[in-house]
């Protein structure tokens, strides 16, 4: 409907913002994303997580989910690993608000698995998180044929118990 909003401070976008129906604001919100998706290409500076707030505020869960894990990406890319522990997190906070699926369980075993490799560098090798997002992703990777990320999800469970130390899980877990 050819609207446009522009504002130069941020107070009378708040007032403009809190003036809109909550319907509205999320059509807006889905516009938004939409359009910064498209120009994502020619934008920079990581935008991947200000989509992902806008599909989130929109009330899209799913597609909020999928930018989350590419903003954690870009920022592990830069070397920014606490921010992509947190985008991850993010991630795993709004899976649980989405229906069982098979999407829904391989978003969480790839999402698990980044962030156990993450903490494991942030967090040190014994620390419990590594742990539970190691041995979350191991449950969710059994039925997957998966060599690779099988491996990659074992090895680093494997470090925990072996640094912890509790080497017979460790040697168990090795074993497998």
């Amino acid at each position: 409907s050819g609207e446009w909003y522009d504002f130069s401070h941020d107070k009378i976008r708040e007032v403009v913002y809190a003036g809109l129906s909550p319907m509205r604001r999320r059509f807006l919100h889905r516009r938004v994303a939409h359009s910064m998706s498209a120009q994502r290409t020619i934008m920079t500076g990581g935008i991947e997580a200000q989509i992902a707030g806008h599909f989130e505020r929109a009330g899209d869960n799913t597609q909020a989910i999928q930018w989350l894990r590419r903003a954690a990406q870009s920022a592990h890319q830069r070397s920014a690993l606490g921010e992509a522990i947190a985008h991850l997190q993010r991630a795993l906070s709004l899976l649980e608000t989405t229906a069982l699926s098979p999407a829904r369980t391989a978003d969480e075993l790839a999402i698990q698995s980044l962030l156990g490799s993450l903490l494991l560098a942030t967090q040190g090798y014994a620390a419990p998180e590594v742990e539970r997002a190691f041995s979350r992703a191991w449950e969710l990777c059994q039925a997957s044929d998966d060599a690779t990320l099988r491996f990659r999800i074992l090895w680093g469970l494997g470090r925990y118990y072996f640094v912890l130390p509790n080497p017979e899980k460790g040697l168990e877990v090795s074993r497998q």
